[in-house]
């Protein structure tokens, strides 16, 4: 499945983002969203994962 978005969606001011998941949903799935939405805001931001 693939969502287009639509651009400028996100406020370019500070926003506060809510992300919710159930217990079966796998936490790689939880930190894409999480990067894609801080693409968004933060462009040149590199993100890595901490050791678990």
């Amino acid at each position: 499945m693939v969502f287009k978005c639509q651009e400028n969606w996100l406020p370019s001011d500070d926003v506060i983002i809510g992300i919710t998941s159930g217990a079966s949903t796998p936490d790689k799935v939880v930190e894409d969203i999480i990067k894609v939405l801080l693409k968004f805001k933060a462009p040149g931001l590199v993100f890595q994962s901490l050791p678990s």
